[in-house]
């Protein structure tokens, strides 16, 4: 017992002699323990500051030097205002010189930021820190639409179709059998003075005349029905259905009409029901629609193509923008892709917003599936996608003018919304999930060119189409 007493006792004399002499002598209020404070702010290259990031605060003694330390800091995070303050656990001894830094994550690895050294006790001002490969995520501001056009959203469908939508309806030839659609122009005799096309996806209802109506109200408010045409795919499903489903009532296509075998493949590039020859993607479906646009002989003055869908559409237009190969064979014209409120994206790699964060990601290890085709390109890509492959879509989307365009009173989590673990990993809400959708790409795919625009509006195609921004998205942007 004695012999152990002992050896504690040098255990401890050995400490105190190893301290005396990287620091000399160590008075009795040296000997005390106390605390440092760190603090600062982050902001992005412009001079916002970043809120709710994690800021690492490490420290060690500084003469001889010693280990850096971060278990004795618990992590702060920034405030609205980019600021941050963070007090370590009480250390000893209190007075001895210190090196104290601060780390960023860039979403792959934590990054020096700053470095001080500090003798006495107290807080440790580490001043304003640039982190540029952090960028805010705004919206961009919409220039004002200012109308000097007779025709009106009232007007629209009188001025287009002469009131009876059966004037603005046709169909999309696939060998033998069809897809209906609406436009202002039938593709094949084209419009010589037309400059603009706008085609419009509908939503998870498949209403494609509403959205077609509502695509020229929006076209009108914003002057274009004169040089503008004006097209509406309408993909229609026939599945089981009984009253009450959550799924809308199916469709009921005729003979020569191709159609969905349920309500979901059609909004990711799916294929058409083996019912119908030929089994068609939805996605061929707008590729057909861009390379008859393109033909001269129709189309002499054509120049730039929207493609604008809301919700599903919105689900749509996203997986379209990064897997279509048409954009490349239409080179006479310049295609823009408008996403608007979709309930999930397909992300590009298998990172993550971390939840309650705007800069950390992760890899969810609670998710199986969560980055499979619809929602990343790990696996499951259908046959439309397997021909451009995960590569090419990450490549090809990259490039591609997108805009997510985004209701800001979308924000409940509806009956509508996906709600799985795949989804609510990309964001709680659909306004949450379109602006981490940017957030990926200027963490992930820097140089990307992709904006986000904001209207008031809640989850309503009609809202969005007719709004300001929806007006000058589809007409002057």
């Amino acid at each position: 017992m004695a012999a152990k007493s002992y050896k504690s006792l040098g255990s401890v004399l050995g400490v105190l002699c190893a301290l005396m002499a990287f620091d000399g002598f160590i008075s009795e209020a040296e000997a005390s323990t106390c605390r440092w404070r760190v603090k600062g702010r982050i902001v992005d290259a412009a001079g916002n500051g970043l809120a709710n990031v994690r800021v690492k605060v490490e420290a060690r003694w500084a003469s001889p030097p010693g280990i850096w330390n971060d278990p004795n800091w618990p992590d702060p995070r920034t405030n609205g205002s980019g600021r941050f303050s963070g007090a370590s656990a009480p250390v000893f001894p209190c007075s001895t010189k210190r090196d104290i830094r601060v780390k960023l994550y860039d979403g792959r690895k934590w990054r020096l930021m700053r470095r001080k050294s500090r003798r006495s006790r107290g807080t440790v001002n580490m001043g304003t820190i640039k982190a540029r490969f952090l960028k805010t995520t705004l919206a961009t501001a919409a220039p004002p639409l200012r109308p000097n056009c007779r025709s009106s959203m009232d007007n629209a469908f009188q001025d287009a179709c002469r009131g009876d939508i059966g004037r603005c309806r046709g169909s999309l030839r696939f060998g033998r059998k069809a897809v209906p659609y609406f436009r202002t122009h039938a593709l094949g005799k084209g419009h010589k003075s037309a400059t603009r096309a706008v085609i419009v996806i509908h939503g998870n209802g498949r209403t494609g005349e509403k959205y077609f109506k509502n695509g020229l109200k929006g076209v009108a408010r914003g002057c274009g029905l004169g040089n503008t045409v004006v097209i509406a795919p309408h993909f229609l499903a026939k599945y089981p259905w009984t009253e009450g489903d959550e799924a809308p009532e199916p469709d009921n296509p005729t003979a020569e009409q191709i159609f969905w075998p349920n309500n979901s493949g059609w909004k990711v590039g799916g294929d058409s029901s083996i019912a119908r020859s030929p089994i068609i993607s939805s996605f061929q479906v707008v590729d057909s629609i861009l390379k008859q646009l393109a033909k001269k002989n129709r189309f002499p003055r054509l120049k730039t193509v929207v493609i604008i869908g809301h919700s599903a559409g919105g689900q749509f237009v996203q997986r379209y923008a990064g897997a279509n190969q048409t954009e490349q064979k239409v080179r006479r014209l310049k295609v823009k892709y408008v996403v608007a409120n979709p309930s999930s994206y397909a992300y590009l790699n298998r990172k993550r917003l971390k939840r309650g964060s705007t800069t950390e990601w992760t890899q969810p290890t609670d998710c199986p599936g969560y980055n499979t085709y619809k929602h990343g390109l790990a696996a499951g890509l259908n046959p439309y996608l397997s021909r451009a492959g995960a590569s090419r879509f990450r490549s090809q989307y990259k490039r591609r003018r997108v805009v997510y365009f985004l209701g800001t009173r979308d924000t409940k989590r509806g009956k509508n919304l996906e709600k799985s673990c795949q989804a609510d990993w990309q964001g709680r809400n659909r306004y949450k999930r379109g602006y981490n959708m940017l957030r990926f790409m200027n963490m992930f795919y820097r140089g990307h060119g992709h904006k986000l625009y904001e209207t008031n509006a809640e989850h309503s195609g009609t809202q969005m189409l007719k709004s300001a921004t929806g007006a000058w998205l589809m007409t002057r942007w």
